[in-house]
């Protein structure tokens, strides 16, 4: 039994190039409920769109939204009853955008004394917008933001966050918002 484990999880975008991804470290009772909420900080995102788990065949989802029938409540399974070292599957939000995430149980391992859980230790890229239409869509407005000339420019910089740097992940802010989320 992993009880009063910690679980290290790599997040990665899939289809991204470059590749767009996370290292949590989460505590092994965190229901797959309260690991969501993890990975919508760290990405970081709104929560304002539809999501599942697919693990080992089967579909875990917020049942307060509409759902499959056989999808199961994802804030009943705590990650130490349906998952163990080596593992990987999927997290998917916001169906129409499609954001597509292969997860990996990289390690189990003790806490430490001076870590407080959930916390993020690494990443690389800005996780894209919400609303932004997918990568595809999330790569063109990159394009169009980096000529002042194109005719969608003033209109694509007006929706893009200001600031927005594609290349940058702000672990210290990702980690000050999980600091509340504790």
């Amino acid at each position: 039994m992993n009880k009063g484990k910690i679980y290290i999880f790599k997040i990665s975008l899939k289809n991204s190039d470059p590749l767009i991804w996370r290292r949590v470290k989460v505590p092994s009772y965190f229901t797959l409920g309260d690991f969501h909420e993890v990975i919508q900080i760290v990405m970081p995102w709104a929560d304002c769109h539809m999501h599942v788990f697919k693990v080992k065949g089967k579909t875990y989802t917020n049942l307060e939204y509409e759902s499959m029938e056989n999808d199961l409540d994802e804030d009943l399974f705590e990650l130490v009853d349906i998952l163990k070292e080596g593992d990987t599957f999927d997290y998917i939000y916001d169906f129409g955008d499609g954001w597509r995430h292969n997860v990996k149980v990289e390690e189990l391992v003790s806490p430490e004394k001076k870590e407080i859980y959930p916390i993020c230790v690494e990443g690389e890229f800005a996780a894209p917008q919400e609303n932004s239409g997918g990568l595809h869509s999330y790569y063109e407005k990159l394009e169009i933001l980096k000529n002042k000339n194109h005719p969608e420019y003033e209109e694509i910089s007006s929706w893009c966050e200001a600031g927005l740097d594609p290349e940058f992940f702000d672990l210290q802010d990702a980690n000050d918002v999980l600091d509340s989320y504790k």
